[in-house]
């Protein structure tokens, strides 16, 4: 019972972290802001990833798959390292004045959401290589 009381909490984070990546996305539609092509391409990879990450998550959780749940971390690692990537881009695109500084804050502020929902993601994964959560 405890295993799946932290897992529905995650699952709450995730989606505060969605509302929080549909509210940008409502910031961005009723302005004038908008991305480089290059940055809706990251923001576009980032998001299938971690789409793909929690997917997995609970997949493996529905049916305590390990295996499954070791590709869900292994699969987090990468979207870190997306996050970086996405992260200096943008800064090379701040400085090189391809894009506003408005767009940009908000631009952090999703792929920092995204992120932390493959974090979540983890945690389930983590429950579930724990033994703790066990389809019956």
């Amino acid at each position: 019972v405890d295993a799946l009381f932290n897992t529905v909490n995650d699952i709450e984070r995730i989606g505060d972290h969605a509302e929080n990546i549909a509210e940008l996305a409502q910031d961005i539609a009723d302005s004038d802001m908008s991305f480089s092509d290059v940055g809706i391409g990251e923001l576009k990879d980032m998001y299938n990833k971690v789409v793909s990450t929690y997917t997995y998550a609970l997949e493996a959780m529905r049916t305590s798959n390990v295996e499954l749940a070791c590709k869900v971390i292994k699969m987090e690692e990468q979207v870190d390292m997306m996050e970086k990537s996405c992260r200096s881009n943008h800064m090379n695109r701040l400085n090189s004045s391809s894009c506003s500084i408005e767009s940009g804050v908000i631009y952090l502020d999703i792929i920092s959401n995204l992120e932390r929902v493959s974090d979540h993601a983890v945690n389930i994964a983590q429950q579930v290589i724990a033994g703790r959560i066990v389809n019956k």
